[in-house]
């Protein structure tokens, strides 16, 4: 499988569905190897050597003790949140955004009740809000609180809805893109198949905006890919994903179903003993920043998504 990657790339489905949950299917060969070398089965513990090997590779930089180099310029931080399209349960959601204070926030499944909260009770910290409801379903909903000034705020739609909004950052003009790509998964006779389609148009259309740009460029959001995807490496050809460059651990942000107002959508609310699987929400960055800290906030909210928290500077 490991080898297919490289080889057939997500056209195979299996691959793309390996590439998304990779952790969570190498993590428990961890677990059977110390396991089975602390009981002296040599050969079964060789046979998990390269997905060891793949986990060790992939992330085991993200576990070693790092320092960022010395800011050239102005800090500011940005946050990125999916809010699950929640309508009722909303304070905990304000904690969240109010405890991470950061400059920027971009909101993803923004529901109508989610957008007058905000705006009633969050209007004095960010005076700046840039907020795109969709008439009918709140998932497609999309905004942006700043502290700094917005303007020329757009919403459109390719797959799913996209936001962008020119944010003064420190007196710099900075194109700030609110994305929310398409999930991989579509479905057939046969329930969910892996289809990363719908997805890939989504980001080609918001590289190519992207790269349109003269301005500092931001892209955060719910990408709905891992960091094993054909469709981060692409993104990475241009932009820096700032947890990659500052963050500790596997910096899991999806599912977190600990709240019961988390339950996946058409099930019951309740607590759900399901662990964080993957990392699907980002801060990608043009190399007019450089990142200082990034963080997987520890708590979702309520929400599915745990928000992502990344401090930027200015680079000289």
């Amino acid at each position: 499988m490991l080898g297919l990657d490289q080889l057939a790339g997500e056209e195979l489905p299996v691959i793309g569905l390996f590439n998304t949950l990779l952790p969570a299917f190498l993590l428990p060969a961890l677990i059977l190897a110390v396991l089975w070398l602390g009981a002296r089965r040599w050969k079964l513990a060789l046979l998990l050597t390269p997905a060891i090997a793949t986990l060790v590779t992939g992330y085991g930089a993200l576990f070693l003790p790092r320092s960022a180099p010395l800011p050239a310029g102005p800090q500011f931080s940005v946050l990125t949140f999916n809010l699950h399209a929640e309508r009722v349960a909303l304070t905990p959601l304000l904690d969240v955004i109010r405890a991470a204070d950061a400059d920027i926030v971009a909101l993803q499944e923004l529901s109508p009740e989610a957008a007058q909260v905000f705006r009633t009770h969050l209007g004095d910290r960010y005076p700046y809000q840039a907020l795109h409801l969709h008439p009918i379903n709140p998932v497609m909903g999309q905004g942006i609180l700043s502290k700094a000034p917005v303007r020329d705020s757009m919403y459109w739609r390719v797959e799913m809805w996209h936001q962008r909004a020119v944010v003064t950052v420190h007196g710099i003009e900075v194109a700030v893109y609110n994305v929310h790509p398409h999930i991989p998964f579509v479905r057939g006779p046969n329930g969910l198949a892996f289809d990363a389609g719908r997805r890939e148009r989504d980001i080609a259309d918001i590289l190519r905006r992207a790269e349109r740009e003269n301005k500092p460029v931001i892209l955060a959001g719910d990408f709905n890919m891992s960091d094993r995807s054909a469709h981060y490496r692409l993104v990475t050809a241009r932009y820096r994903d700032a947890f990659r460059e500052t963050g500790w651990g596997f910096g899991f942000t999806f599912p977190d179903f600990s709240s019961p107002t988390a339950a996946p959508r058409g099930l019951p609310r309740m607590t759900l003993p399901v662990p964080l699987l993957t990392r699907i929400d980002y801060v990608f960055y043009s190399d007019h920043f450089q990142a200082v800290e990034t963080r997987v906030w520890p708590s979702a909210g309520g929400s599915d998504h745990r928000p992502v928290l990344a401090r930027l500077a200015l680079a000289q």
